[in-house]
């Protein structure tokens, strides 16, 4: 993926960049669950009361790395779809099919 393939490297790293940049907030998922993904690559993951704060990166595939100390290993999500108000995640470390996010804005 990296003449041609320099060149759909770049566009990947935009992507992935702006990508970054657009998943930088707080993410509800129902009423239990919220996730925080800063500018450092910190995220915090809050669910049913349990907080637990570990690290995240995006790839330039629009791949999501998610690292919680509670997880068994790291978690890999495809970025399915990505918005100022939504975010939806799917991939083979989420069983359940995809899951919607939408942005916290208060």
């Amino acid at each position: 993926m990296i003449a041609l393939a320099a060149g759909l490297a770049l566009a990947a790293t935009s992507c992935s960049q702006k990508a970054e940049n657009n998943v930088v907030g707080k993410w509800s998922h129902g009423d239990k669950t919220t996730v925080t993904f800063s500018a450092d690559g910190t995220a915090i993951n809050e669910d049913n009361g349990k907080t637990e704060t570990g690290q995240y990166s995006i790839s330039n595939v629009m791949t999501l790395n998610l690292k919680l100390p509670g997880a068994p290993g790291p978690m890999e999500f495809d970025v399915t779809y990505l918005s100022d108000k939504e975010m939806i995640l799917s991939g083979h470390s989420v069983k359940t099919g995809p899951i919607k996010f939408t942005r916290v804005t208060n």
